[in-house]
């Protein structure tokens, strides 16, 4: 009989297993050295090899709660929208209501020099970037927990969510978003910056599906062209040989190149071209350059010609960025202006013809957008990344004051005046007539002016006179409801559209008089908190406040004029002497000085050899004013209550269309101010021209958009 059970337990050092052996009291040495041979085995759990923490496992849900304390800005954080190796995107929104995703760096995984370095490299060369088709860092904070950047929000997620719910991509999609990644990278590569990580996951789509590159983590800045980067990094898909195979001799841009041209060939075929389970696979077929176009997906030639000039081994030899837009790719089958909406869910299904003049126009806007092709550029010259180090003897901040400034607070984004215009006369610019064709005018014109002519002057008689500019008992754009407002919008466009279309004219009549073109000179933004100021030309000054209010000082500031401005209805319009406005208007004066204080203080005057009868100050009465303003990918437009269009592009160089478009005035980037008419300014230079058109195109689709809603 049984009288108890004796437990052995032995190891074996070799698989960090323990036996555990029982066995009845009773039973012999010998039988229990048997039954240990055949022992249940049970994991040794005391010494298993423990996981590496995941850096982006480190950083917690921040608060809901955060502060940039240095520059007074309160964000309100929502939901996770993603998640990466090293950082994790929150919501946000700040006190405006502006929507954004926030970057979260978790201290605790930057402890390591190196990461903190790479970590403000890539900071630094974000903040350099300022184009339409990079994601736009906002803000770039700290507080004792976490690194946070703010960054533009890409409702639509990235190329890599697309291509997983839809597969692969039609070629006209994948025109228009290549278009874009080139624009980027053109832009990045006149700055002296490798991205070294462009793939599908790096690339996102805004709300309108715009591309929007983003993640610098690996980005390598230049000091010069010659130079040359050494380290083996990227992502095994889309790395380029020569990062793998010829690190001696190291790369430059041609790397970014073969990515894009992965990115293309991903798209088109719904996975990558090298792509494989194992690493070491991947990275053979790389160096073999082995890849091949299924069968049963429809790829046009010049597509598959394209993707190989892209995946070519030698990097010397791959296309410029320039080279590579003006591909036969680029100019085949269907050119889209933009995307639809539902391309995240649905294939689009194109028109099956296009005309050349209608492929065209959308080639030029998108490229010029992008700032692609030959004598296109896009993007504004921001700082250029520099090494950083961190702050010596400062225990409390981890990030560079060159990074998250401490000491100051300069939301108020000021663009510089216009400078004295040089002395060159018009006659001796304007270019010798161009030979007029002999052919008919084209169909076009005839059916812009049957267009223009079926819009109901009745609505328009009153505010489409150039008279109306005056200060009482008249009625300009302004006052017309919305309503109404899409039809001169229209008209605008028609007008400009006929001019573009008309043959080439010689300049006849001379300079068109400047004082009777009323524009901004001056502007301001501190829309976070308060509106919009500026300052006319006629040296009146205004506000539009972000309650859709405005107020206007006469250039004398004897007077104040106060619009509320209401949807689908007319504005209503009060005016006082400044001595007798009420109190109700007390808080908006007093920032209404203050925009003027700034303006005169911190921003030159815009014209500076002009005299007051020049600019027509005693047009002051008639309290012209902005009545809104409009942010596009290439400028920011300002229509004014009298019916003047103005397009400040990002280049700096800006166009004024007069009302009733009488007269086209450019400010170019060497500050130079030429008046032309209609037909000169369509036919003074292919530039002139292109931004025409651009601006045509977009008062078409405000016009198209306003219309759509009544």
């Amino acid at each position: 009989m049984l009288t108890g059970m004796f437990v052995y337990i032995c190891s074996c050092p070799s698989n960090n297993f323990v036996y555990v052996v029982t066995a009845p009291s009773g039973i012999c040495q010998e039988t229990k050295s048997q039954m240990a041979s055949v022992a249940i085995k049970e994991p040794k759990a005391a010494i298993t090899p423990k996981k590496k923490t995941k850096p982006s496992r480190l950083c917690y849900t921040p608060p809901t709660n955060i502060a940039n304390s240095k520059k007074k800005i309160l964000y309100t954080r929502y939901d996770c929208i993603g998640e990466g190796g090293f950082a994790r995107c929150f919501r946000v929104k700040d006190e405006s209501g502006n929507i954004y995703a926030a970057k979260v760096i978790a201290k605790a995984s930057l402890q390591n020099e190196k990461t903190r370095q790479k970590l403000f490299g890539e900071i630094k060369v974000h903040q350099s970037m300022s184009h339409p088709n990079v994601v736009g860092l906002i803000d770039c904070f700290e507080d004792k927990t976490n690194v946070y950047l703010v960054l533009e929000l890409c409702e639509h997620k990235s190329l890599m969510e697309l291509l997983r719910k839809r597969k692969l991509l039609t070629e006209p999609e994948v025109r228009f978003l290549m278009l874009q990644i080139l624009g980027a990278l053109k832009y990045m590569h006149k700055k002296r910056v490798i991205h070294r990580d462009l793939k599908l996951g790096n690339i996102m789509l805004d709300e309108s599906n715009n591309v929007k590159i983003g993640d610098f983590g690996l980005a390598a800045l230049l000091m010069d062209d010659e130079e040359r980067k050494m380290t083996i990094c990227g992502t095994p898909n889309y790395i380029a040989p020569e990062i793998l195979f010829n690190s001696k001799e190291g790369h430059s841009f041609e790397v970014d190149l073969w990515s894009a041209g992965v990115v293309m060939y991903a798209l088109l075929v719904g996975k990558p071209p090298f792509q494989d389970k194992e690493v070491k696979t991947i990275y053979k077929k790389i160096k073999a350059n082995s890849y091949s176009f299924p069968p049963n997906i429809p790829i046009s030639s010049e597509a598959k010609n394209l993707i190989a000039s892209l995946l070519t081994q030698d990097p010397s030899i791959r296309p410029s960025v320039d080279d590579i837009a003006n591909h036969d790719f680029f100019h085949s089958g269907y050119m889209a202006s933009s995307l639809p909406d539902d391309i995240l869910h649905i294939q689009p299904v194109w028109p099956s013809t296009q005309s050349r003049s209608s492929f065209q126009r959308n080639l030029d806007y998108v490229a010029s957008a992008a700032g692609v092709g030959f004598g296109k550029s896009a993007g504004t010259e921001k700082n250029k990344p520099y090494a950083l180090k961190t702050d010596e003897g400062d225990d409390d901040h981890m990030l560079p004051s060159v990074l998250s400034p401490r000491d100051r607070v300069n939301p108020v984004m000021k663009i510089g005046p216009e400078t004295k215009p040089s002395s060159t006369k018009l006659s001796s610019i304007f270019e010798a007539a161009r030979k007029t064709s002999e052919e008919t005018l084209p169909s076009r014109v005839k059916a812009l002016k049957e267009e223009s002519r079926s819009i109901p002057k009745s609505k328009l008689t009153r505010s489409d006179a150039p008279d109306n500019e005056t200060r009482t008992g008249s009625v300009s754009i302004a006052n017309l409801s919305d309503n109404i407002v899409w039809i001169n919008i229209k008209k605008t466009a028609l007008k400009i559209g006929m001019g573009l279309e008309s043959r080439p004219v010689a300049s006849s009549q001379g300079p068109i008089a400047a004082k009777n073109i009323l524009f901004i000179t001056k502007w301001v933004d501190y829309s976070n908190k308060y509106g919009l100021g500026y300052q006319l030309s006629n040296e009146s000054v205004g506000v539009h406040f972000n309650d859709q209010t405005s107020l206007v000082f006469s250039a004398d500031e004897n007077m104040i004029e106060y619009i509320t401005h209401q949807k689908n209805s007319e504005a209503k319009h009060s005016i006082f002497s400044t001595s007798k406005a009420p109190d109700a208007l007390k808080n908006k004066i007093y920032l209404l000085k203050h925009f003027k204080s700034y303006m005169v203080q911190n921003l030159s005057r815009a014209v500076q050899d002009e005299t007051l009868d020049d600019i027509d100050i005693k047009n002051a009465g008639s309290m012209i004013f902005m009545h809104n303003y409009l942010r596009t990918r290439q400028a920011i437009m300002f229509r004014l209550s009298n019916g003047t269009y103005q397009f400040n592009f990002v280049d700096h160089v800006k166009v004024v269309v007069s009302p009733s478009v009488q007269g086209i005035m450019v400010l170019d980037k060497e500050k130079e101010k030429m008046v032309f008419t209609l037909e000169e300014a369509c036919w003074f230079t292919d530039d002139l021209r292109s931004r025409l058109k651009y601006i045509r195109e977009v008062l078409e689709s405000w016009a198209s958009k306003l219309e759509s809603t009544h």
